[in-house]
């Protein structure tokens, strides 16, 4: 059997969350659609909340002060970019046909719930 590389298996992690996020929207969509009667769940009470919340827009600033580099600072960012062995770059949409990215049994310690409450 051959052993998982870091870089493939990160590239399954990453498929698993592409997966992952796009379920959580269809489930946060349903609960907020579904009143109270889809938030009562065997082990958990969902709630919606809705709150307003005010946003700072800087492109509304003006041109002049968006270019004024006494607002900006420079960062490190580090980034990992993944490419198929054949230099492809990994596709998003696709990443879920990889080997592996399906989340099965043996990762149930991954999701955490109590019976007892």
């Amino acid at each position: 059997m051959q052993r998982t590389t870091a870089a493939d298996e990160l590239a399954m992690i990453r498929a698993r969350i592409t997966r992952l996020k796009a379920r959580e929207a269809e489930i946060s969509d349903a609960l907020i659609e579904g009143g109270e009667a889809a938030c009562s769940g065997r082990w958990t009470q969902a709630r919606v909340i809705k709150r307003r919340v005010s946003v700072f827009d800087h492109r509304l600033l003006p041109i002049d002060v968006q270019a004024d580099l006494a607002y900006w600072h420079d960062e490190t960012r580090v980034e990992i970019v993944l490419e198929m062995g054949d230099g492809r770059a990994v596709p998003q949409a696709h990443a879920e046909a990889l080997p592996g990215a399906y989340m099965d049994t043996t990762e149930a310690h991954l999701v955490a719930w109590s019976a007892s409450g």
